[in-house]
């Protein structure tokens, strides 16, 4: 008999489209999420045509269904590249990263989830002093006049007050407690589940309230000696944070369910820019996404369009080479890419590299600007398929491209 996980599973790469059968309220769903990740076209026979984009990760549908983006570069590279453009530490790549069993991105996700929390739980809960509210017969820290006054049929003489005192229901472990409740609700492997289950049960024996966490709420956290070894398990509480495009409660439990994506787009210009400033700080400056003056005259409106390419490569104030990341679904660039580049080199005068993700074929082109002493490069690099070392790959790849035009400078 066929695993009913499988049946429930929509699987799509990026960029690729798959016709089948959605219902009103999946349709409705999927039209609801953020940046339009999926989308949708009308076929005859009442099927619909689900076309990827540059998102990866999954999409939980009403009827828990799921359908799972998969990355070009297998889920392990994925993570691979993403922990290594955020700077996490580098990890041993022990986890089964295969789609087979229905496994999605996320349950890779979980399983890194649960190694680091499991680290930071070995190693001892963060605990420390906060403000805490009661009603008590004994007066502690602060009385709470008006608040006492107001409580209705207080006839056991009880008193509102606030108090600071010690204990573990801080950000960081309400943090963890909720990000773990929202990937109990996603994963279906029995192993990953017990584990998360077995984290959840310990901090909530440690009175850790469970509470609806934001991604905002994580960057006011300071790390300091007594609470340095929960940094790699925050971080990936803000990935899964950060890209929760929309979360609703399911009727069978009440836990948010799990529609996480990530756009590829922003990783690999992010990547790129960590190779540059990796390799050429600090005999040359990347100066990433940063608005340089208009070409255009902008004295007679008040919104010109801006110049904010995203990297260049600068030696001693003088711009040496501009490099623009371009994630295409055809793999090439097109003609508003070239126009933009253009501009971009005239204005800093400098050559500029279109980069693109290899799909069918290599592109190494390279076109003169009329009348001046500036180029145009379009190269690809091509993203290996499910594999180690994808950091090493695409880095020899850059540098391939960029060295001889920087020596020709």
């Amino acid at each position: 008999m066929e695993d009913t996980n499988q049946e429930n599973l929509i699987e799509l790469k990026e960029f690729e489209h798959k016709d089948l059968e959605l219902d009103d309220s999946e349709i409705d769903y999927i039209k609801k999420l953020d940046k339009n990740p999926i989308e949708l076209g009308t076929l005859p026979a009442k099927k619909i045509r689900l076309s990827a984009t540059e998102y990866v990760g999954q999409v939980v549908l009403p009827t828990n269904r799921i359908i799972k983006i998969i990355p070009k570069i297998g889920d392990v590279g994925f993570f691979e590249l993403l922990f290594y453009t955020d700077d996490m530490p580098k990890l041993i790549l022990d986890v089964d990263s295969t789609a087979k069993g229905g496994k999605t991105l996320v349950e890779v996700l979980a399983k890194y989830f649960v190694k680091y929390i499991q680290e930071i739980i070995d190693i001892g809960l963060y605990r420390k002093y906060y403000q805490f509210t009661e009603q008590t017969h004994t007066i502690r820290g602060r009385l709470l006049l008006s608040q006492t006054i107001r409580t209705p049929f207080n006839v056991d003489g009880k008193v509102w007050c606030e108090y600071n005192k010690i204990g573990y229901n801080v950000l960081e472990n309400q943090a963890i407690l909720y990000c773990t409740i929202i990937l109990l609700n996603s994963v279906k492997d029995n192993e990953t589940q017990n584990k998360l289950l077995d984290i959840r049960k310990t901090l909530l024996s440690q009175g850790i309230e469970q509470k609806d966490i934001h991604s905002y709420e994580l960057e006011t956290y300071s790390l300091h000696r007594l609470n340095e070894h929960y940094e790699t398990g925050l971080r990936i509480c803000k990935y899964i944070l950060d890209d929760i495009s929309y979360k609703e409660f399911s009727i069978h439990h009440d836990m948010p369910t799990f529609t996480w994506l990530h756009d590829m787009n922003d990783l690999f210009e992010k990547f790129v820019t960590k190779i540059l400033r990796e390799t050429y700080e600090p005999e040359f400056k990347i100066r990433s996404q940063k608005q340089f003056p208009n070409i255009l005259d902008d004295s007679e409106v008040k919104k010109a369009p801006k110049m904010k390419p995203d990297n260049v490569i600068t030696r001693d104030d003088d711009n040496k080479l501009i490099l623009d990341t371009k994630y295409k679904k055809a793999g090439k660039a097109n003609s508003s890419d070239f126009y933009q580049a253009t501009s971009y080199s005239l204005k800093l005068g400098c050559d500029c590299v279109l980069l693109v993700p290899e799909t069918s074929k290599k592109i190494e082109n390279r076109y003169k600007i009329s009348g001046k002493d500036l180029y145009v490069y379009e190269n690809s690099i091509k993203f290996p398929d499910e594999k180690d070392n994808v950091v090493e790959i695409l880095k020899e790849q850059i540098l391939d491209i960029i060295e001889p035009i920087l020596k020709i400078k």
